[in-house]
Order: C-alpha cells, then structure tokens, then sequence
C-alpha cells in the first residue's frame, strides 16, 4: 500500500516549471481592504433597513478606515460593521471631543444620551484652547472658594462653624441611636436565650415523667404476665402428674373384666365318689 503522506513527489522527464501558469490573488477593494478589529456597540441601535435591534456591547468583526480629521491632534476613525440579519453595512466614526461614537450611516440610536446622531461641528484650535483655559479657571475657583470675593466675610466663617457644629451634633446622635439599637438587640437575643432554655427544662421534665410512667406500666404488665405465667405452668404441672399416675399403672388392672360367678357342678367318678368342679 502507498503511504498517506507523500514527501517525495514524481517529476516527469519532460517537466518544464516556466510552462506553470500562476494564480494571482484577487485584490480586495473597498471596505474588504480594510484591517479587521474587534468592536463593540456603544450603545442600541436600529437597523434602517430591516429594522433589527441590536443591544449594547455586542462584539462585531469590524473594519478600520483612518480618516484625515483630527482633534487636538487625534485622529478619527470609521468603522464598518454589518448588520446581522440583512448585512446591510453600519458606519461609526470616533469623536474625541465628546469621548463618544457618532453614527454616520445605516442606522440610529435608540435613545440620545446629550450627543446627537450628527456629527458634531469641529472647532478651531483658537475656541478650543479658550474653551479650555476658562475650564481650568472656573475649577480653580472652586477650589480656592473664590467666587468673585477674594477675601472671605466673618459671616461665611461663622455659617462654616454652625455648619460643622451641626455635623458633629448629627453624628453623636447617630452614634447614640446606634448604642441604644445594640443594646436592644442583646437584651432580645438574652430574652429568646432564657425563653428557649426554660422550653428546653420544661420538654426534658415531661420527657422524664412520660418515661417513669412508661416504666410502671411496662413493670405492672410484666408482673401480671409472670404471675398469668406461672398459675398456668403450676395448673399443667397438676395436669400432667395426674395423667403420669395413670401411666404408671398396668395396662391389665386398668381394663375392667367382667366378673364371673363360680358355679359348682357335680360329677360322679367311677368310684361313685362325687367332685365339685368350678368353672
């Protein structure tokens, strides 16, 4: 038999490896040249052309396009994904800005979380960068507590201090509540203990008592079964000492014979001398 897994190959004589026609891969075009990546839905979504709901998080194989937009120097991208039930195609597109994904085509959202479907227009550097530079400020001033006033009045401090003084009262209140609860508790859980413990004192005194009765009873029945016992084995004893009596007798003397009568009957020898004869 030939082997399954042929290492040498037969090259005819006249093999010619030029003669060989080569198979060129098919280019891929469109979104099919794109590089794959594994995706997940931002959010729920609906189909615009059958209608299919697909939920949140559901991972799809999609394509990656790089665009030439950009944000603060981030570029954005698309991504293609199919529908899974009319394989219609489904384009997202990243946006920086709001942190978030944009539907660009094939369906919509079910619900606006304050990011509209449309793209967002983009800003120029210059309102970026004021935009930004007032940001910082406002939290600045948060944090300082400067809200226009740089100096603080006496009455801010003192409304902090009543305010803190509140705090301290609630969180004692708090704390005494809390002690008075525990304390409670304990003194219930002691109450059920001594409660289950005198059910317990009180079942093992009845179990004690039904036990005692249990064993008198069992004693006098006991009694009265000896004593049935032993008048019965005293009355078969008498029985059959009688009936060895008559046992011990002679078969002949306890059959009765009937009693016969001597009758005397003469008779004459030849002497002439006469005899009494019994019968």
């Amino acid at each position: 038999m030939s082997e399954r897994k042929v290492i040498n190959k037969y090259y005819p004589p006249d093999f010619d490896p030029s003669k060989i026609i080569k198979k060129r891969k098919k280019v891929k075009t469109g979104s099919a040249s794109l590089p794959t990546v594994r995706f997940m839905t931002p959010y729920s979504l609906r189909c615009d052309n059958c209608g299919e709901y697909t939920s949140k998080a559901r991972k799809f194989n999609a394509r990656k396009e790089n665009t030439e937009e950009t944000y603060l120097g981030l570029k954005t991208v698309k991504l293609h994904i199919k529908c899974p039930r009319c394989a219609s195609e489904i384009i997202f597109q990243t946006d920086p800005k709001s942190a978030d994904y944009v539907l660009i085509f094939g369906a919509k959202k079910l619900y606006d979380s304050g990011n509209t479907n449309q793209k967002l227009q983009d800003e120029t550097l210059e309102e970026t960068l004021s935009r930004l530079e007032k940001e910082e400020q406002e939290e600045a001033k948060l944090k300082e507590g400067k809200t226009g006033n740089k100096t603080t009045t006496v009455e801010e401090l003192e409304a902090k201090l009543n305010a803190l003084r509140r705090e301290q009262e609630m969180n004692e209140e708090l704390d005494e509540i809390q002690q008075k609860n525990v304390r409670l508790q304990e003194k219930s859980q002691t109450i059920v203990k001594s409660q289950k413990e005198q059910q317990l004192a009180k079942q093992k005194m009845q179990e004690e008592e039904d036990e005692k009765i249990a064993q008198d009873a069992f004693s006098s029945k006991r009694q009265t079964e000896l004593m049935n016992i032993y008048k019965s084995s005293d009355d078969e004893s008498n029985d059959d000492s009688s009936d060895e009596s008559d046992y011990d007798q002679p078969i002949n003397n306890l059959i009765k014979r009937p009693t016969s009568k001597v009758v005397l009957k003469r008779k004459v020898n030849t002497l002439g001398v006469s005899t009494k004869r019994r019968k």
